[in-house]
């Protein structure tokens, strides 16, 4: 799955926008073909506190106290530029210690916003990313999953307490634990007993989609013999296997694909009109490529090939990675 935030052009608008859109940039940037481990490589300090240099303030000081004067649109734009300059100068530190070959930073701080690229969209572009530039955005997905279920619940599709069995192919099995069944919530919130991946999986070769192995078809054969640790709702473990299954349930309760319900339900009315599950011939371009811990580049989605004429169909992936 990939983000990209609704913000446009490198100074974003004094129009209010929802935070938490900010920290789905900073993260899915930041993690952008590395291990989300790099987060801890920040500055001691945040931004918020950190203004000009010693000298440059000194040299700064009569110009600042004029505009602060002024006040109105003045202060507007001291304001802009005081977070323009904290932000570019912890951008630069974040970009430099996670060695990733680019990021994008976005900052909202009261009515004040900044979009800022540092590095290339990938290894020897030479094209700085930008308010436009299209990152994976990993396990933040998880976040959306959980939206589109409230949505979901809020409306009376589903129910939080409905069982995962209510919603598996015919045919299929969901083990229990004493009788107790995983529910939806319970794949939501980790605590489905389930692991974090679905066993003896390959690895994907280098370049190639790092999910496109992992298949609904497999999950729900795999489930049908598997035996849970534990009573559902009774323990937590992470679980990348638990909120594939939970797409798969929600899009058999709405009727529709999960991309389609993702679109419905988070993307479209939050304005999100890049975020998708897959990129579009459209948005190809704008996408940035990250690093492997070989250092290799890890390309934002691989090309589906072309069904050889009369070959059957493949298994479908599972609506969330």
């Amino acid at each position: 799955m990939v983000f990209q935030h609704p913000y446009r052009g490198e100074q974003a608008g004094r129009d209010s926008r929802p935070s938490h859109e900010v920290t789905l940039l900073v993260r899915s940037a930041f993690c952008a073909g590395h291990k989300c481990s790099s987060m801890a490589k920040q500055p001691a300090t945040d931004f918020p506190d950190q203004r000009v240099p010693m000298a440059p303030r000194a040299n700064s000081l009569t110009a600042l106290l004029a505009i602060l004067l002024i006040g109105g649109p003045a202060t507007a734009r001291a304001d802009d530029l005081v977070l323009k300059d904290a932000a570019s100068m912890s951008g630069a530190v974040m970009w430099l210690s996670s060695g990733a070959p680019g990021l994008v930073l976005a900052v909202v701080r009261g009515d004040d916003s900044v979009v800022l690229g540092f590095g290339e969209t990938r290894p020897g572009s030479k094209v700085e990313p930008d308010g436009r530039s299209i990152l994976r955005m990993g396990s933040i997905a998880k976040v959306m999953a959980g939206h589109v279920l409230a949505s979901m619940a809020a409306d009376g599709t589903v129910k939080l307490v409905h069982p995962l069995a209510k919603y598996a192919p015919a045919g299929a099995t969901v083990p229990t634990y004493a009788g107790r069944e995983i529910t939806l919530l319970d794949l939501a919130t980790y605590t489905a007993g389930l692991p974090r991946e679905l066993p003896d999986v390959p690895d994907a070769k280098p370049g190639e989609n790092p999910f496109a192995h992992f298949q609904a078809d497999a999950y729900w054969r795999w489930l049908a013999q598997a035996t849970l640790p534990y009573a559902p709702g009774s323990g937590a473990m992470y679980s990348n296997l638990g909120f594939g299954l939970l797409g798969e349930a929600l899009a058999k309760a709405g009727g529709k694909s999960y991309a389609a319900l993702l679109g419905e339900r988070v993307a479209s009315p939050l304005g999100m009109l890049d975020t998708a599950t897959k990129l579009s011939p459209a948005q190809t371009p704008r996408a940035m490529t990250g690093l492997d811990l070989d250092g290799k580049e890890v390309a934002p989605r691989r090309r589906r090939r072309r069904r050889r004429r009369g070959a059957p169909d493949r298994p479908r992936p599972l609506s969330l990675a």
